[in-house]
């Protein structure tokens, strides 16, 4: 190391602007090898160690223990050799700053200018996440001149597609100038000032006015002799409305460059940084031969453009990175129907199993979760983190992460994912929750796109897009880089993700995250075997309906054999329905009789036409029937119309010659009826062909009801008596 390197107060988390010196682990004169601890920092609700990756001596002066220092911020240095040690002092040295290699943009300086009081403590717009360059406030939690605590939250602002709390590790009274609500204002920047005194309160609010900015930057400390002076170099001023280049591909730049690149229409990943460890700084932007080369051809479009929201521009500049990508596209088309059934009965989501069925097609196939790293490098992840879009209210599409869907059951997710859909909708998301995905999946089946293709972001190799169910199933295009994913992997990763949503009972059941070594029928009590079916129920009424509709809930190939063309049983055919259209007519004709007394006039005796009242009650319980059976049918029972006996214990015979053209002629006699049951062969017609079929189960549910029970009432026997 041939000079000084300054040990910086680290930003530990995307809201952290300032941290407090716990403690210093190794003393003034140390040598310090590669990837030590030297100090502790706080912030926010957590302590963290400082490592650094540097060799040297550790030398002051150093930020004392106890003291607050600016993210960024020098609070020690290395040197060389032990004879360079400085002996510690209170407080980072102003000296050690001005060895920065960084730029300096003295429109902080303008800016600070405005402070109330020469020692006014400055609280500024924080960055809260990787793409944010500026952020609006969304509102004053405080009001000014009221007394801050440390950790008290003061403020919240707006970046991207979240809203976050702006909160104050300082003490004292809050002042302005205060920037006004719904202003932007660039990260860095002052929204408000905390002063020791109430009486130095100043009360007044602004609206940021950005000013031309000047950077002054030096060269790196490894490129000049220790203690050489180095001219000032001036940067044109930066021009109005312009909007930052993304960062590089490999590398960093400092927030000017990325401006000036934007402005210039510059590509930053063909420019070698000369500041430390390759920084690229605004000089080496405006470099001559960088203008000659590196310049994109941009297409100016007529007209005055209104400037970009911060989520616009995030999207904006995320569809650049991926346009760099060599992308191809395959589809499959998938029956989501199982998946759907068995999502319902285990109270999941939908969206979340489907994230779990990629998670484990990943772990078969990893590739889909690796990702190209600049330049010409692979980063092998094993960490899934899906991340599923969410429509939202004026922000488009927002994308929260699961995190760790592989290692965590279906319940965890499923309450996961309910929290992030809640605060994505109100725009209470934290940056770390809607960004770095593995893996992306786009819904907008949900819309009812017929069929699309969504485009990867930054960080991942691969992205679906779901489609809505049509004749074929459920078109499932997976976009995929193809630097990191060819077409053979692409294809045994859809059929495999294809598999495990027409299959789930495998890894689904009761919310396992994996399958069962003797398979999800043993657990179920369903005896192995290739059964013709998992389970056959025997009667179509109330209770053998919803036995046949709960077990394909759950995933179970079910027959369900009934006597009668339409299900329903009791309740419909011969107990619930048809005594109520009984008794509604008859209740009709009893008020005739006493219209006169409620004054209605001109009625006449009531007179029933037995026909038509038949025809309705048939008409209302065929309606009905009907639709009963529709919907056996749509989830996936097979509804069998005959008569049933057991030929073993795992096969029923099934004799279905007696099957009527005539709805009403079973209809009458329904399931759950002894004497119904008998009379099967007897509706069959005359000179009609016995027919059966066989077939064979893993279980069999009995649901044939009983003879219905005629109390002994006097007089029940009679003609004018229906039962």
């Amino acid at each position: 190391m041939s000079d000084s390197y300054i040990i910086k107060m680290p930003q530990l988390s995307d809201t952290m602007t300032e941290g407090t010196v716990v403690s210093w682990e190794k003393n003034t004169g140390d040598f310090i090898e590669r990837g030590t601890v030297v100090a502790t920092v706080e912030t926010d609700k957590a302590i963290m160690d400082v490592e650094v990756f540097r060799e040297g001596y550790l030398s002051g002066p150093l930020a004392g223990e106890g003291d607050v220092v600016p993210v960024g911020q020098a609070i020690g240095q290395l040197v060389a050799s032990a004879d360079a040690v400085q002996q510690a002092g209170a407080g980072a040295a102003s000296n050690a700053e001005t060895k920065e290699t960084s730029e300096t943009i003295t429109t902080e300086a303008a800016v600070e200018n405005t402070a109330p009081t020469d020692d006014a403590y400055a609280i500024k717009m924080p960055q809260l996440s990787d793409t944010m360059t500026e952020g609006t406030v969304v509102s004053w939690e405080k009001n000014l001149g009221d007394f801050i605590e440390r950790g008290t939250v003061v403020a919240t602002v707006e970046t991207d597609k979240a809203i976050m709390d702006a909160e104050v590790f300082r003490e004292g009274y809050l002042s302005g100038p205060l920037s006004e609500v719904d202003s932007v204002v660039p990260v860095g920047e002052p929204i408000a000032y905390l002063v020791a005194e109430a009486g130095q309160v100043v009360d007044s609010t602004r609206s940021y006015t950005p000013t031309a900015p000047m950077v002054t930057a030096t060269p790196a400390l490894r490129s000049e002799p220790h203690g050489t002076a180095t001219a000032k170099t001036h940067i044109p001023a930066m021009p109005h409305g312009a909007t930052p280049a993304p960062r590089p591909r490999s590398g960093k730049a400092t927030p000017y460059a990325r401006q000036l690149a934007g402005a210039h229409g510059i590509d930053l990943n063909s420019i070698i940084g000369t500041g430390a460890d390759g920084l690229i700084v605004a000089a080496d932007v405006l470099n001559t031969d960088v203008q000659k080369t590196a310049t994109k051809r941009i297409y100016q479009v007529p007209g005055a453009g209104r400037p970009m929201d911060s989520m616009e521009k995030a999207v904006a500049h995320n569809m650049e990175y991926s346009l760099s990508m060599p992308l191809f596209r395959a589809t499959v088309h998938v029956d989501p129907g199982n998946l759907i059934s068995a999502s319902k009965a285990n109270g999941f989501s939908l969206t979340v199993t489907l994230a779990k069925a990629a998670g484990l097609a990943i772990q078969q196939h990893p590739k889909v979760n690796w990702v190209y790293q600049h330049e010409d490098r692979v980063l092998e992840r094993d960490q899934v983190d899906i991340g599923l879009a969410v429509e939202t209210e004026g922000m488009g599409l927002v994308v929260p992460v699961l995190r760790d869907v592989l290692n965590k059951d279906m319940s965890t997710l499923t309450t996961a994912w309910k929290d992030l859909v809640s605060r994505a909708r109100n725009r209470r998301l934290k940056p770390d929750e809607y960004s770095n995905p593995t893996f992306t999946i786009s819904n907008m089946g949900m819309m009812g796109v017929a069929l699309f293709d969504a485009i990867p972001v930054p960080g991942t190799s691969a992205i679906f897009a779901i489609s809505t169910v049509g004749s074929e199933g459920m078109p499932v295009t997976m976009t995929a880089d193809h630097r990191i994913v060819n077409g053979a992997d692409a294809v045994k990763f859809l059929n495999t993700f294809k598999n495990l949503v027409e299959q789930p009972e495998s890894w689904l059941s009761g919310g396992s995250t994996a399958a069962p070594a003797s398979g999800d029928k043993a657990m179920s009590g369903i005896p192995q075997g290739d059964w013709d079916y998992d389970v056959v129920v025997i009667g179509g009424g109330p209770g053998g309906e919803d036995a046949a509709r709960d077990l394909v809930q759950h995933g179970k190939k079910v027959a369900m054999i009934n006597d009668a063309p339409f299900p329903g049983g009791e309740c419909l055919w011969r107990g619930c329905i048809p005594s109520k259209a009984w008794r509604a007519a008859a209740d009709r004709v009893r008020d005739r009789k006493h219209d006169s007394h409620l004054g209605v006039q001109g009625t006449s005796k009531a007179e029933l036409s037995w026909s038509k009242l038949e025809k309705t009650r048939r008409h209302i319980l065929e309606t009905r029937g009907d639709m009963a059976l529709k919907t056996d049918k749509g989830v996936k029972i097979d509804v069998i119309h005959g008569f049933a006996r057991f030929e073993s214990d795992h096969s029923v015979s099934i004799d279905t010659s007696g099957n009527s053209d005539d709805p009403h002629v079973r209809a009458e006699h329904g399931s759950g009826d002894a004497q119904g049951r008998a009379s099967v062969a007897g509706d069959r017609k005359p000179g009609a062909t016995k027919k059966t079929r066989t077939i064979s189960f893993g279980a069999a549910i009995i649901a044939t009801g009983a003879p219905p029970l005629v109390p002994p009432i006097p007089g029940v026997d009679s003609k004018g008596v229906l039962t």
